[in-house]
């Protein structure tokens, strides 16, 4: 399976000096080797730091959506 599709949505962003909280809603389609198709929906509440020149992944915390 790959992720033939993928848009997002983002809710919600905040940066405060060397922190970032992003809230964003993502809609994956993936494509299985026979051909089929599977979609998901999720909603992520991420924590980003900078350190080093670049920001980095801290902390997601993912909830499935209903398609």
């Amino acid at each position: 399976w790959r992720v033939s599709d993928r848009s997002y949505e983002i809710i919600d962003l905040q940066i405060s000096d060397k922190l970032a909280f992003v809230r964003r809603n993502v809609s994956e389609t993936y494509l299985g080797p026979d051909g089929t198709t599977s979609d998901s929906k999720a909603a992520l509440a991420e924590t980003w730091v900078h350190m080093g020149g670049r920001w980095l992944l801290f902390r997601v915390e993912l909830t499935t959506l209903p398609n």
